[in-house]
Order: structure tokens, then C-alpha cells, then sequence
């Protein structure tokens, strides 16, 4: 096989992973526990997240946030790219982990900052991806799926 046919086999094959792991996330989460850098958001539990193809809606009583994901399977831990819109309007990217089994999810998250610039302006600050599902260094969210 030459260079070419093994790089499209193995893009090919991370699709494929990434499709599994989209299919095992689809449908309705319910929060259990949402603790950002240590402190629980009691207000979050019993939230909800559904996953819908590629789109991502998180509904806390009656106000719904949509938003978009993108997964790297191939990646260990492997990755959740979830973009919302951000304080500025344009598009809020959060880097995160995840971990999934039948009925539970996890999902870790670099919590992002945003300061005021010199000239008055918003400014977002990216965090970086957490390596590890410690609440204290990041948002961790544990989820069960709704019960049908």
C-alpha cells in the first residue's frame, strides 16, 4: 500500500469511529452534577442535553441553548468540540473530553474566560483541553440518559 491509500484507510476508519461514538451519544441526557473548577451548580442538575446528529441543545427549565459538536475519537482521552455562541455573538469554542457508556456520559471541559480589552471590547480567552475528568481544573459534567 502506498502513503496515500494508508492515510485515506485511516481517515476512513476515524470517521467511522467518530460515527459510532455520534450514534452512542444521540438522544436525551439528563445533568446529574455540574461542577465547574471545583464549585457544584446545584441550579444545572436535572438539566438537560440532547444529542440531535451533529447539534447540541441544552434546555434548563424553559430556555434551550443550541450548539454544534464535533468528536475525535482517535484521540485518548477521546475528544468533544462543542460550539455555542459566545459573548461576543460569534461562534464559542469549548474543548472538552468525554467518556460514554449505555447510559451515562461524561464530559469534561476547559472553562473559558472573558475579560474587557483595552479599547472597551470583549475579549474571549480559550482554555485549554482538560486531560483528565478532575473537577477541581475544569467543568465536569455527569450525565444519565433519560429514561424512556
Amino acid at each position: 500500500m502506498t502513503m496515500t491509500t494508508l492515510a485515506l484507510l485511516a481517515a476512513l476508519l476515524g470517521a467511522d469511529a467518530n460515527d459510532d461514538a455520534r450514534a452512542k451519544l444521540q438522544g436525551t441526557w439528563v445533568v446529574e452534577s455540574f461542577v465547574v473548577q471545583g464549585q457544584r451548580i446545584d441550579e444545572m442538575a436535572g438539566s438537560k442535553i440532547e444529542f440531535n446528529g451533529d447539534k447540541m441543545i441544552h434546555t434548563v427549565g424553559n430556555k434551550s441553548s443550541v450548539g454544534k459538536f464535533v468528536l475525535d475519537v482517535q484521540k485518548a482521552p477521546p475528544r468533544i468540540d462543542i460550539i455555542t455562541k459566545g459573548p461576543t455573538g460569534g461562534d464559542s469554542t469549548s474543548l472538552g473530553i468525554f467518556e460514554v457508556a449505555e447510559n451515562a456520559l461524561r464530559i469534561a471541559g476547559g472553562v473559558n474566560s472573558v475579560e474587557v480589552g483595552p479599547q472597551g471590547q470583549v475579549l474571549e480567552k480559550l482554555a485549554a483541553r482538560p486531560a483528565k475528568f478532575d473537577p477541581q481544573d475544569c467543568l465536569l459534567i455527569v450525565l444519565k440518559r433519560e429514561e424512556q
